[in-house]
């Protein structure tokens, strides 16, 4: 289980507490010049739908950079990841 937040100012400042020790995954889909961002480290998890040339995005972006983060292409349940 995961704690979701809507504020990406939130969840960068809980998580930079702890950032250097733990995974930070984060997945972009893009719509009509709009980015839906989901991002989890730890517990934490933000899930935002962003302009692509906000600031707002831009400050995310480089913060994942900075911190290492990876980024996830899907998910998939792991008993069908070989019979694709």
């Amino acid at each position: 289980m995961v704690l979701v937040v809507e504020k990406v100012g939130d969840f960068m400042s809980l998580v930079s507490k702890y950032a250097n020790r733990t995974y930070i995954v984060y997945q972009l889909e893009n719509s009509d010049g709009k980015v839906e961002v989901r991002v989890v480290a730890g517990r934490i998890a933000l899930e935002a739908c962003l302009d692509a040339n906000s600031q707002e995005y831009k400050k995310l972006m480089e913060w994942l950079q900075k911190n290492s983060a990876i980024k996830i292409k899907y998910a998939i349940p792991e008993e069908l990841f070989f019979t694709r």
